[in-house]
């Protein structure tokens, strides 16, 4: 498998482990891979009225740090995306999450940073 085969694999398994997460704590999961051209959103999921607009970043490398992954332009990218989620959902209550998803193991290792921008 070529790195971009083995980067999307990363990618897909870390979304299936961020979807397993937030069902097991009561989030009903909305949709996946969200595409308003030319932005995409991870994960759309809903928990207590809120639609949350979550956003994983995966990696096999141990010790990693997805805030450094979290960039200005990424962090742009996202606003820009739930932008237009709302010109599609007006007055939908909504916030952008983060999960951090660590495939080094057996299990995966996954970290949840809610509400990332303000």
């Amino acid at each position: 498998m070529n790195r971009s085969g083995r980067r999307q694999a990363t990618g897909k398994a870390g979304e299936e482990a961020a979807v397993r997460f937030l069902i097991q704590r009561g989030f009903s999961i909305l949709s996946r891979n969200l595409r308003y051209h030319p932005y995409e959103i991870d994960i759309v999921a809903q928990k207590d009225g809120v639609i949350h607009l979550v956003e994983v970043k995966t990696s096999r490398l141990p010790g990693w740090n997805p805030v450094q992954q979290f960039t200005p332009a990424k962090e742009a990218a996202l606003i820009e995306a739930a932008e237009a989620f709302l010109r599609h959902h007006p007055g939908a209550d909504i916030q952008i999450d983060l999960i951090a998803v660590e495939l080094t193991g057996n299990h995966p290792r996954l970290r949840y940073f809610p509400d990332v921008v303000r």
